[in-house]
């Protein structure tokens, strides 16, 4: 009874606060703010279709250029902008989404690591999870979550570990080779009205990196989308939403135009442009779950458990 009754509680929640009435007054007090949706990977692309036409119909999607121009002061935003974002370059965004963000006339920016495009290197994440899927163990039991809190050469170590490890398991314990993304992916992304922005070179959290390892991230990372041409406006998005001080400095010292959090909160107009807040959401998720995150509720409602939980 009590998973049961876990369960349904976020639905019904999202029912309330995704109700037309209650996302018309949320808009109503909260609609100068901008929303920056923060999405990965897309399974189903019709889901994710119908997903789009519940953000259009709510709010008013911009571009990474309209938001930087806000931003920078050189512009306004419609009420209820809202701008939307992929993180890590997941193949199914790419290459599924596009074409239905470009059906709706959405420019879309996704944030790359560089280091993953033509499968150069393996998202670190794929290759624990490919670990415990082959039967492997995991030092000290560590899982993706875990990993994130080690200093960042530690956890290099274990997952290089692991990778040598599951170029051993015979072939049939060994998961299949997943879909890389590739630059003719990335170009066909921008053809179609699609912005690409920095996630850094390979993904670690910069709160676990030291000072001179979170700028040559950032920096190898901007020199390759220099390289192939691929960013118009320099927008970066933090690892796992860690933001750090030293990354910060060095992003304003490269004249970059916005960096993006991933703490579920809106963004007001006199927000540093370099810690902007991101709405986390799940492509494909209910009609009533999308109406509830992009109109606010959402964000104000966990807001409101972590202020109690604090007390």
């Amino acid at each position: 009874m009590v998973g049961r009754s876990a369960e349904v509680r976020p639905a019904r929640v999202d029912r309330v606060l995704g109700s037309r009435l209650f996302v018309a007054g949320s808009m109503r007090s909260t609609g100068s703010r901008l929303r920056i949706l923060a999405f990965h990977g897309v399974g189903d692309v019709v889901a994710f279709g119908r997903q789009l036409d519940v953000v259009a119909e709510t709010s008013n999607p911009v571009s990474s250029g309209e938001v930087c121009d806000w931003l920078g002061g050189r512009g306004e935003l419609p009420r209820r902008a809202v701008w939307i974002t992929f993180d890590d370059g997941e193949p199914s965004a790419v290459v599924d989404a596009a074409p239905a963000l470009a059906a709706r006339g959405i420019r879309a920016t996704v944030f790359v690591c560089p280091a993953f495009v033509g499968g150069l290197v393996r998202p670190w994440w794929q290759v624990v999870d490919d670990a415990l899927a082959a039967g492997l163990a995991i030092p000290d039991g560590l899982g993706v979550a875990s990993l994130k809190a080690l200093g960042d050469d530690r956890r290099r170590s274990v997952v290089a570990s692991l990778a040598v490890a599951l170029d051993s398991v015979d072939a049939d314990r060994r998961p299949a080779g997943r879909r890389v993304l590739n630059l003719d992916d990335l170009r066909r992304w921008r053809d179609l009205g699609g912005d690409v922005g920095s996630h850094t070179w390979d993904h670690p959290c910069l709160d676990r990196c030291s000072p001179e390892a979170q700028r040559s991230q950032i920096d190898r990372a901007a020199a390759w989308l220099d390289e192939h041409e691929l960013w118009d406006r320099r927008v970066f998005a933090y690892p796992n939403g860690s933001a750090t001080s030293a990354a910060a400095e060095h992003l304003a010292s490269a004249g970059y135009a916005a960096a993006l959090l991933f703490d579920h909160r809106l963004v007001a107009r006199r927000a540093d442009p370099l810690r902007l807040s991101r709405l986390r959401i799940d492509a494909g998720a209910s009609d009533a779950r999308t109406r509830a995150i992009v109109g606010g509720g959402h964000g104000a409602s966990l807001a409101a458990r972590r202020r109690m939980i604090g007390r």
